[in-house]
């Protein structure tokens, strides 16, 4: 996968960096090293298991040998452009990266229980890239595990469906962000924006369902706007005969030709009857 990710990269594109937990090997970094090697800077580190440097874990010094010199003591090889380092801070700890070195070498403040206090560390620059751009990685699993797809299958590859869309999603909402960020808008929150995504992607080119027969293939005709439908005026005998032609107040509007909510009980058509207009009286005169 990480192959083919790269083969999209230019030369113009410039610093490219990856990183990963556990999931590099020498064989990928070796490989991804001849890849991206027209790439005017590209950063591939990332921690890596012992078993998985390609014959460097036999030849760097053993965690034993390590904590008795002490924290911050680092041991490295390099073949091939790629270089192996093992560094002890709490536990030994290995890296491979095929750009930068092992130097320079910095320090970094740890706490040390025996002497109750922060002492300074001797740390390789390859730990400080990785503490630098690792954080990528953790906030895109953070994001993910925010509202995980509930999928559990005997098939191995449909969890990783799911991870795959909720990972699509949560890098969607990060680029969501920095536009609303860039036109000053208030985003949404992962959870509603993933909800506004899936209802989308439901209603998508989708036609609602009708009981019955299902339709032909052409597209149905064009509904005509209907008018909407006016109250029926009584006949002129009942209209004029000015009897029992008592007002009442309606609860709601209605649509009449001189006021919209008084209404004439005999009639049913909704009448104006106040001090302004006297629309009930004026309606049933000739």
């Amino acid at each position: 996968m990480l192959r083919q990710q790269c083969q999209c990269l230019t030369s113009n594109e410039g610093l490219r960096e990856i990183s990963n937990m556990a999931a590099h090997s020498i064989t990928t970094l070796s490989a991804l090293n001849q890849l991206l090697t027209f790439v005017t800077t590209t950063l591939c580190l990332g921690t890596v298991r012992a078993n998985l440097t390609g014959g460097a874990g036999d030849r760097l010094k053993t965690d034993k040998e390590l904590c008795k010199e002490g924290r911050g003591v680092y041991d490295y090889r390099s073949s091939g452009g790629v270089i192996a380092v093992k560094w002890y801070d709490n536990k030994c700890v290995t890296l491979l990266i095929n750009a930068c070195g092992v130097e320079p070498v910095g320090f970094v403040q740890r706490y040390s229980k025996e002497q109750g206090m922060k002492i300074a560390v001797t740390c390789p620059a390859i730990i400080k890239a990785y503490n630098e751009h690792i954080g990528g990685m953790d906030l895109s699993d953070m994001l993910v595990h925010l509202y995980k797809s509930q999928m559990k299958s005997k098939r191995w590859y449909l969890p990783l469906f799911g991870y795959v869309l909720d990972l699509s999603v949560c890098n969607a909402w990060v680029l969501y962000r920095q536009d609303c960020s860039a036109l000053k808008e208030k985003p949404m929150p992962l959870k509603r924006f993933s909800v506004t995504v899936a209802h989308t992607l439901e209603g998508l080119h989708k036609m609602p369902s009708r009981i019955g027969r299902p339709l032909c293939t052409s597209p149905p005709p064009a509904k005509l706007q209907q008018k909407p439908k006016l109250d029926e005026t009584p006949v002129a005998d009942v209209h004029f005969d000015n009897t029992s032609h008592w007002p009442t107040c309606g609860p709601q509007r209605g649509r009449c030709r001189f006021c919209p909510k008084g209404v004439s009980r005999k009639c049913e058509v909704f009448l104006c009857l106040n001090t302004a207009q006297q629309c009930f009286v004026a309606y049933h005169m000739k």
